[in-house]
């Protein structure tokens, strides 16, 4: 059997004289351009995939990726090497697709997946192991390994739960021990939390970041309150125009990334152009920001770096409408800085003469991917009752009608209460006693980060009230992990408690309701207990505030006859 050079082989590969069996000579040390050259020499596409094979079994092989060495060995090295090139432009496309067929057709063992998740960027992962479901059995069962997940990357693990989880069922989730990941990143962007959740199971520590998410997963968050919030008979039509802007802006995004889809400038234009709002969450490195535009108006909201201290969201005149062109959006969605993008703002506005300002405090977490956009809503509700052409001054005077932020605390307070929801549920449902765990810490955080250290304002009070919530409605199998905690209890007890909380019956003992569906329908019986549904038809449920609205709402939920 011949031994060949990599030269040889591209010599005959273009020739069509490579023979049917022969070997690699090696060691050898191939840098990325190399291999795709030699591939690029095959026009056989079956000798192209053979001399993968053999590349990628052979551990004297070494490929230079992006300044990194990749040992050879097995096929996942292989694909780590050839994924981290991003399937080059210089390789012909019927070729790229022979190749990624050929690396899926054979499963992948657990070890090599894991290799996969720990190596490849987001874009190998999305576009390698997530398409096709080619691996989703096997990624599945990787999704229930202790072991295997304290080494996966954080932004790994939300990628999966995000693909093993397109619409949230709390009562049955795919991936309870990678729920861990989604509950401390979503109560961090919600509810605000700085530090990260973490613990110590079987001997090993885990630690679950509270704050970052991306910005397309933030996006998806926000536009999910905004759509529930959008449809309750308390909200304001501003909002459902709000929540288009933004699920129009979150289609845009690419998945799992804070980085935007090619067509996505051109696509806002449009918009723009139609005198409809449009939504970017632009930025810098490591900081993400809220852009808003309308008319002769754009919203800038910033809390965080570089940022205005007292005033979180300002209102522009645009200097001229021409000046939003596809050019702008694009370069205001790949700045670099924060220096350039200030810079490509004050092409279009004047940042010394604000139409309307906000107040808002600096932003405490790292959670600036979900923070502005959501501070920027609050604007948004002054500018959209507004004509796209209005004056200065009648952006002036809806902005003094709205000082008290009626509308823009409302819809605060909805979404943080629709998370208390959210988690309660979930802890109901929680069996694996390292979730069980996981929960405990989670609410002992979120407690002692908002059990109203300060009393001046009416969201301090309402966190407070919420902190003493959650531990009411927290199931009996973590409060009693939570009460094992004397130094948390101490702290808990000294939270000043409220006056006893009503019901629409008026009852806070433990009582029995009857409500029906629509009129002539079968009776459900409701147990409720403190104000909170404890069961319905002797089904236990997590405990929910009693309301007909809610127990209606559970009720689809938790019996099979409704």
């Amino acid at each position: 059997m011949p031994e060949l050079t990599i030269k040889q082989i591209q010599q005959k590969a273009r020739k069509g004289t490579l023979p049917v069996q022969y070997t690699i000579k090696s060691p050898l040390r191939l840098s990325s351009e190399d291999l795709i050259e030699t591939l690029n020499c095959f026009n056989d596409n079956h000798q192209m995939l053979d001399f993968i094979d053999l590349l990628s079994e052979n551990s004297e092989i070494t490929i230079l990726v992006n300044n990194k060495l990749i040992q050879q060995g097995s096929r996942d090295k292989f694909i780590h090497a050839y994924t981290n090139n991003l399937y080059p432009k210089e390789l012909d496309k019927t070729k790229q697709n022979h190749i990624i067929a050929h690396l899926k057709s054979i499963q992948l063992p657990k070890k090599q997946l894991s290799y996969l998740l720990r190596n490849l960027n987001w874009k190998g992962i999305q576009d390698f192991l997530l398409v096709g479901n080619y691996f989703s059995e096997d990624l599945l069962e990787l999704c229930q390994d202790f072991d295997e997940l304290k080494v996966i990357p954080e932004f790994a693990i939300k990628i999966l739960y995000h693909y093993f989880n397109v619409s949230r069922q709390w009562s049955a989730s795919v991936t309870p021990l990678i729920d861990m990941y989604y509950f401390a990143y979503r109560a961090g962007h919600v509810l605000g939390l700085g530090d990260p959740v973490t613990m110590s199971y079987h001997g090993h520590q885990y630690s679950f970041q509270t704050g970052y998410a991306p910005t397309e997963v933030s996006a998806k968050v926000l536009i999910d309150y905004l759509d529930a919030y959008a449809k309750t008979n308390y909200s304001s039509p501003l909002f459902v125009e709000i929540e288009e802007a933004y699920r129009r802006n979150w289609q845009l995004l690419i998945k799992n990334t804070c980085s935007y889809q090619d067509n996505a400038a051109k696509t806002l234009l449009a918009q723009y152009q139609a005198n409809k709002l449009i939504a970017l969450t632009p930025g810098w490195d490591d900081h993400a920001v809220s852009i808003s535009l309308r008319g002769d108006y754009l919203v800038y909201t910033n809390r965080g770096p570089c940022g205005d201290p007292r005033y979180g969201s300002k209102i522009f005149k645009i200097k001229a409408q021409s000046l939003i062109d596809e050019d702008f959006l694009k370069e205001l969605m790949t700045a670099q800085s924060h220096t350039t993008f200030n810079n490509l703002l004050k092409r279009v506005i004047d940042f010394k003469s604000s139409v309307a300002r906000f107040s808002s405090k600096i932003q405490k977490y790292d959670n600036c991917t979900f923070s502005n956009p959501k501070a920027n809503i609050e604007a948004l509700i002054v500018l959209l009752q507004t004509k796209p052409d209005a004056s200065e001054a009648e952006i002036r005077e809806v902005a003094f009608a709205e000082r008290n932020r009626r509308k823009y605390k409302r819809f605060s307070n909805f979404m943080r209460n629709r998370e208390i929801d959210e988690l309660v549920k979930n802890m109901f449902y929680a069996q694996h006693p390292m979730l069980i765990q996981f929960y405990a810490h989670l609410v002992k955080q979120v407690i002692i980060a908002h059990h109203g250290q300060r009393n001046k304002t009416i969201k301090d009070r309402n966190d407070r009230a919420r902190a003493l919530d959650l531990f009411a409605r927290t199931p009996l199998k973590i409060q009693t992990l939570i009460r094992q905690d004397s130094a948390f209890m101490a702290t808990f007890d000294q939270i000043p408690k409220p006056a006893a909380r009503k019901t629409p019956t008026g009852f806070l003992w433990r009582h029995i309701e009857y409500v029906k569906k629509n009129r002539g329908y079968y009776s459900h019986k409701v147990e409720v207990e403190d104000g909170y549904i404890s069961a319905i038809d002797d089904i236990a449920t997590p405990k929910m505030t009693f309301s007909y609205a809610n127990t209606r709402r559970l009720c689809m939920r938790v019996l099979k006859n409704w």
